[in-house]
């Protein structure tokens, strides 16, 4: 994960901002056109994610919880699957 969260611009000297919707660092002086796209991790791209598509990445991912499909034989349940894992998405976590 990037952890950075400015930089100087090579460019012109200002402060670069990074920018997390466009993983790049963009400089903050307006005629200035410096964009330093950083390649997002793994983990990056899940922290992205919907709860959505977290539900269905998991769905995909782990034996079936519902039809106690192992993983890669294929939930028989589909969407029944993606909503018993959005639900545990959604749930507050346990500490």
């Amino acid at each position: 994960m990037n952890t950075k969260t400015t930089e100087i611009c090579p460019k012109c000297g200002a402060i670069a901002s990074y920018d997390p919707y466009f993983h790049a660092f963009i400089c903050s002086k307006s005629n200035c056109d410096y964009f330093k796209r950083i390649k997002p991790s793994n983990a990056d791209r899940i922290r992205a994610m919907t709860d959505e598509e977290i539900a269905y990445f998991l769905s995909q991912l782990a034996d079936c919880c519902i039809c106690k499909a192992e993983y890669g034989e294929g939930c028989s349940q589909g969407k029944k699957c993606e909503d018993f894992w959005l639900s545990w998405v959604k749930q507050e976590a346990e500490i």
